[in-house]
């Protein structure tokens, strides 16, 4: 699909190839392309007679504000009620509201669960039943009953649109192993990586747990408690009254009923 511009000498039209995800549309000068506009992150940026792409800036004619979406851009929704110019629309389960009613919602409460600091657990394998019995076992796997609670669970095929960093074209994840198994925390640090899988594996992430706060982690060297927060268990009152007891039994040597002395 070609859009062109009225322009004096040589014209300047935008072209969206056929094979594209629409999340990019090239600007040709004639039939020479000499730039392009990423739809998504709003820039453009020259491409150079190197072949390389120039810094972004702006492009000698304006992009098209309103470009037919691909099918899988408007699965779900009403096409109609997209908005193709520059302007702000709040919804709410699918119901236009106010910007004020909006920031109200947000301000209420628990209304929105806060997920920021889930972890993510990413399976990847072009099967799609190989997939399923990763994430079958991982939903009834007793040892990550807690952290499953706290993550977010991202199971598709490698050459998904979500696994490709589409600004470079290469992949966002090495996914080489059958399956490729990641679990990474909220901020997308990877904490364990496998590239096989077999029932029962994941008993190996349970001492994993994204809420970890390592600044909450004491330092008995100040907090003068000791490990015990200054407690003496029930075993080292036994040893204690035990001591005693060998104590008294040396000085007196009549008989002494040692189960009274350590009765606890």
């Amino acid at each position: 699909m070609a859009l062109a511009q009225p322009s004096f000498g040589i014209p300047y039209k935008w072209v969206m190839p056929k094979d594209a995800d629409g999340a990019t549309i090239y600007l040709f000068h004639g039939e020479t392309q000499v730039g392009g506009y990423d739809r998504f992150e709003g820039y453009y940026r020259p491409l150079l007679s190197s072949g390389a792409w120039g810094e972004a800036c702006e492009p000698p004619i304006a992009p098209p504000v309103s470009q037919k979406l691909k099918k899988w851009m408007a699965q779900g929704v009403d096409q109609g009620k997209i908005c193709n110019a520059k302007c702000d629309v709040y919804s709410i389960n699918g119901r236009e509201v106010t910007q004020a009613q909006a920031e109200k919602a947000l301000a209420d409460g628990d209304t929105f669960p806060d997920d920021s600091g889930y972890g993510w657990l990413v399976v990847i394998c072009p099967d799609e039943s190989t997939r399923k019995k990763v994430t079958d076992d991982w939903a009834k796997e007793p040892a990550v009953a807690v952290l499953r609670e706290k993550t977010h669970v991202w199971s598709r095929p490698p050459q998904h649109m979500h696994m490709i960093d589409h600004r470079a074209g290469t992949p966002l994840y090495y996914a080489g192993g059958n399956p490729t198994i990641y679990y990474q925390n909220s901020g997308g640090e990877v904490l364990h990586r496998q590239d096989d899988f077999s029932p029962g594996d994941f008993k190996a992430l349970r001492k994993i747990d994204p809420t970890y706060d390592p600044k909450k982690d004491v330092d008995q060297r100040k907090s003068g408690d000791g490990v015990l927060g200054g407690k003496i268990p029930s075993w080292a009152l036994v040893m204690i009254v035990a001591g005693i007891g060998a104590f008294l039994l040396y000085k007196n040597p009549q008989p002494v009923n040692a189960l009274s002395l350590i009765h606890i």
